[in-house]
């Protein structure tokens, strides 16, 4: 069947025929180029090599040799990608298609807690797949609409694609700058596809905090035992005694979208003994009450609202125990005058409740909306005094944050990226959270974007001075005392380390690695000074016991300006003597605990760290 496009193609084909048919052989012409052809290069980048594949198939092969036969199979799609890409758009088409199904393959499986001993090679793997498949993709679209895409925007896709996958390998500030400017153009070209495509890659958010209502309860939960007099009036009783109350207060998380809802839920019991006084008698009482009370607290990110009124329901028991007259002591006359009391209050029980529970509710809904209204409005006064202002102080604080929650927990998305960076990308499919615990993910980009508000951009300083900073930045942003090693007896030098003018420091989560990448060059103690290099810093942190050891897997340097020149011999020198420098001032391991205390009203909780994965670009934590 003749696709809707074929006729008036085939027409435009026989008119430019027609109408060239004169001068055709008067000059060459160059046909326009297809597809994906001269915008995607003739060689799979770095990530997803040939090479690349073979680690991760002989990686998983241990844990399960079916999963490194299917990653064998990749290789072969990717050559129909790019070096034995096709001329057609329909065989170019098959081969993106070909290879979303095994990206959507590797989504389902990073889904699944059955395959957690391959999720952080795979989480790698989907990371350098699905951004290259999904811009093939929504480019193939683009480019083949009815309204093609112009030499001059396809010359713009290509250079978008050779800056994504540049800056995938290395980031630089010049990559990200050409990443938003390319993006722009493409936008203005009508390439709306291929912008959202590298929104969610690329621009996304960088963070995401997952708190379970279970911890909430282990931080906020509360019992209380209460004890007071009684002095009211109900009825035309004047009315003394004494009273126990004992309650506890849960949290009870709640679906909601656009804020994370917290319902606090109280239920207790009352135990009350009274007597009662009128001008004819006095009757004894005693209570046994009930009730329960919910109040709904909203959480937005930036403060707490508590404007909800508390509502609750009481169930109250009042009893009539006795009752004794000015007769009491006159035989008969006095049991008779007595019983006529006794029964007179047990007929007013129906009412004497009514009034008690009225009592009741507006004594706990007051309470607890004068108690929940006091104490929120301290917890939001301290996060935007405590927490919020030394990030905002710095740089540091997101420009883009969500809030919302299950009936199970509440989550937090946010991303800390200026219009001229790059952000997230997608989280990982899987992410297991305690029960009674908490998840953060951290992608590499809100380290790297926020440790530029640290002030080392275009300074000159010791690796004393650099510590120092990094320890006083460190305290004052997380509240608390940091303390970072120092080298070891005799080496540190005084050398001084010249920082790159913009971002200077970036982060890389790839292959169970956190990756330092600095931009500096070094003044040497004789006045040498050894141009700018990329000094790469390899940290592997295992988790073992109680304690997270970091340990330092390699350092290298190299020349990160191909206009400057030097020899090899040059060249080599100089890498050695800044990585040097760098190993004397970076301890071969360094031990941490992976308790952590979390404060909770004047008290605190242990918690500890239980898993911790850097793959895909992200860093994954869990504590319990």
């Amino acid at each position: 069947m003749l696709s809707k496009h074929f006729v008036p193609r085939m027409a435009l084909a026989i008119g430019l025929a027609v109408g060239t048919s004169g001068w055709s052989h008067a000059q060459d012409v160059t046909p326009a180029a297809v597809g994906l052809n001269e915008i995607f290069p003739d060689e799979s980048p770095d990530g997803i090599k040939f090479g690349d594949l073979d680690s991760v198939a002989s990686e998983v092969e241990e844990v399960s040799p079916e999963w490194a036969a299917w990653v064998n199979e990749l290789d072969p799609l990717l050559q129909n990608l790019y070096l034995n890409r096709g001329e057609t758009l329909e065989a170019q088409q098959a081969a993106v298609d070909a290879l979303a199904s095994k990206v959507a393959v590797l989504g389902v499986a990073l889904a699944d807690p059955a395959y957690h001993r391959v999720h952080p090679v795979l989480t790698d793997l989907r990371q350098e797949l699905a951004i290259r498949v999904s811009l093939a993709d929504a480019i193939l679209g683009f480019v083949s609409g009815e309204l093609p895409a112009t030499p001059e925007t396809r010359s713009i896709l290509k250079n978008l694609v050779s800056n994504i996958d540049q800056y995938l390998l290395s980031p630089r500030v010049d990559l990200e700058q050409g990443i938003r400017a390319d993006l722009t153009a493409i936008e203005q070209a009508g390439g709306h596809g291929v912008v959202t495509v590298v929104r969610n890659h690329l621009l996304n958010t960088n963070m995401r905090v997952v708190i379970t209502e279970g911890l909430l309860n282990r931080l906020f939960a509360e019992e209380r035992h209460e004890k007071g007099g009684i002095r009211d009036k109900i009825l035309q009783a004047c009315v003394y005694g004494y009273q126990c109350t004992n309650s506890t207060l849960h949290m009870d998380l709640q679906p909601c979208d656009d804020a994370a809802v917290i319902e606090l839920q109280a239920q207790g019991t009352i135990y009350s003994r009274t007597t009662g006084y009128t001008k004819q008698a006095k009757v004894a009482s005693i209570g046994n009450h009930s009730f329960k009370a919910r109040k709904p607290v909203r959480f937005d990110g930036e403060e707490y609202q508590t404007h909800a009124r508390a509502m609750v329901t009481a169930y109250p028991n009042v009893k009539t125990v006795d009752a004794v007259t000015k007769f009491t002591r006159v035989p008969i006359l006095g049991k008779i005058a007595d019983n006529i009391a006794y029964n007179e209050a047990v007929k007013q029980t129906p009412q004497v409740n009514s009034i008690t529970a009225g009592k009741i509710i507006h004594r706990v809904g007051n309470q607890m909306d004068r108690e929940a209204g006091q104490q929120f409005a301290e917890a939001t006064e301290e996060l935007q005094n405590e927490r919020y202002a030394p990030l905002r102080k710095y740089g540091m604080y997101p420009e883009y944050s969500h809030v919302s929650s299950t009936d199970l927990d509440m989550g937090i998305v946010s991303r800390l990226m200026t219009d001229v960076e790059v952000g997230g990308s997608e989280f990982p499919p899987y992410l297991a959270v305690p029960t009674n615990g908490a998840a953060a993910q951290i992608h590499e980009s809100l380290l790297s974007n926020g440790f530029d508000g640290i002030g080392l951009a275009g300074q000159t300083m010791t690796a004393t001075e650099v510590r120092n900073l990094l320890q006083d930045r460190f305290s004052e942003i997380l509240g608390r005392d940091v303390k970072l090693e120092g080298p070891e007896e005799g080496k540190d030098t005084g050398e001084q380390f010249v920082f790159a003018e913009q971002k200077p420091v970036w982060f890389q989560f790839r292959d169970g690695r956190v990756i330092m990448k600095v931009f500096a060059s070094l003044i040497t103690n004789e006045g040498t000074e050894i141009p700018q290099r990329l000094i790469t810093v390899a940290l592997e942190p295992t988790l073992e016991g109680d304690n997270i050891t970091l340990t330092r897997k390699s350092i290298r340097a190299e020349n990160p300006d191909p206009l400057q020149q030097e020899t090899r011999i040059q060249a080599a020198g100089r890498n050695a003597r800044i990585v040097k420098a760098f190993t004397d001032q970076l301890p071969e391991t360094r031990t941490e605990s992976a308790l952590v205390d979390v404060e909770a009203d004047e008290e605190s909780i242990q918690m500890r760290i239980t898993s911790l994965t850097a793959a895909g670009g992200w860093l994954t934590i869990t504590l319990e």
